[in-house]
């Protein structure tokens, strides 16, 4: 049975239109997930994913909180689920929480329910949070670095306590969940750049999982690419293959967009090409862009700059590499930027940028 994808959306429609009928709706998510089937589905060919599918089983027996790093794309969530799968919770729901999907106030919300009046707009007899409604489940916790820092304290306080309590209300409700989370972060660096809370890096950081990338494992990219061409071509009526070739090339590729990339390579060559035998030509390379994450621009010593600074620093050095580009002709400069003269060389004296001593504005 292959596993059912549902965006966030259609899961709280669910919990809210079912509250009542909590173990029913459970059900229907297990159906949905198909987490008991995940087994079936991870494929280990090279020798570093067969030891971290034996010890993602052997840590499956316990209850103790676990962290996932890897890249984007590498499958975290799908070890989530094998683990619980292999879990004495298996028989219980999965449930997934994007930490970076929502503002703080709405994944509080979404988190931890609410009583009814809470909030203007909101479902006028209140609603179950999702670890309430997971109780004896599993909770996925999937880009934590990204929860916001008031929220951490309170996540801090369910894995020590199991207790929650919903917005709007002062009852405790006991909810028994296990955690696992996921990152593609330094969740360590953070802690040293202070956002994110040491004491919960601590109660999180008890079994770790790092999946490598899909270029460390070369071994795995044959027999996953087979395993997406069946799917689509089961999907979409094929009967097409990938050839030896191509495969070959496929290997030598880094896929930066890991697991992820390669799925959506293969469905778009197999989509793309009108011959049953897929060769080199149907494969580019770069379809995936990997956008990194940016870090604010800070002082020598290490303090955040203001956003007044941050943006001198950025127009100068932007107006430096354009001036560079037209020889330092200022005039060309003024018209590449689409700015009057006059205004560049105010620009340039207010930035401290030298003007070049050339004849007749550089005309």
């Amino acid at each position: 049975m292959p596993t059912y994808s549902w965006d966030e959306h259609e899961l709280y429609v669910l919990l809210e239109k079912f509250d009542q009928e909590r173990n029913n709706v459970r059900n229907i998510i297990r159906f949905m997930q198909g987490t008991d089937e995940i087994s079936n589905m991870l494929i280990a060919e090279s020798q570093s994913m067969k030891t971290l599918l034996e010890y993602s089983e052997h840590i499956a027996a316990v209850d103790s909180t676990v962290i996932i790093y890897g890249e984007s794309g590498s499958g975290k969530e799908v070890f989530a689920k094998y683990i619980h799968a292999k879990s004495n919770r298996a028989n219980q729901v999965f449930i997934p929480i994007n930490c970076a999907s929502l503002p703080a106030s709405l994944l509080e919300a979404e988190m931890f329910g609410y009583e009814k009046g809470t909030f203007t707009g909101g479902n006028k007899d209140g609603k179950i949070g999702l670890f309430e409604f997971a109780d004896k489940g599993t909770v996925f916790l999937d880009e934590i670095g990204e929860m916001p820092l008031e929220l951490q304290a309170k996540l801090l306080r369910i894995i020590e306590t199991g207790e929650i309590k919903r917005l709007g209300s002062n009852q405790i409700i006991k909810s028994d969940v296990r955690i696992i989370a996921a990152t593609n972060r330094d969740l360590l660096e953070m802690v040293r750049e202070k956002t994110f809370r040491a004491d919960l890096y601590y109660r999180l950081n008890v079994l770790v999982v790092n999946v490598p990338p899909l270029r460390s494992r070369v071994d795995d990219i044959f027999p996953i690419s087979s395993y997406f061409v069946q799917t689509f071509n089961k999907k979409y009526g094929f009967t097409k293959r990938l050839s030896s070739d191509l495969i070959s090339v496929m290997e030598s590729y880094s896929w930066p967009g890991n697991v992820r990339e390669l799925r959506n390579t293969v469905e778009r060559m197999m989509v793309e090409s009108n011959n049953t035998l897929i060769g080199v030509n149907s494969f580019r390379k770069g379809d995936t862009v990997i956008v990194e994450r940016s870090t604010p621009p800070t002082s020598s010593d290490g303090e955040l700059l203001s956003y007044q600074k941050a943006m001198e620093n950025y127009e100068r050095s932007y107006i430096c590499s354009v001036m560079e580009s037209c020889g330092g002709n200022i005039r060309s400069a003024a018209r590449k930027m689409e700015l009057h003269i006059s205004t560049l060389y105010r620009k340039l004296e207010k930035l401290g940028i030298q003007i070049p001593q050339t004849t007749e504005e550089n005309t």
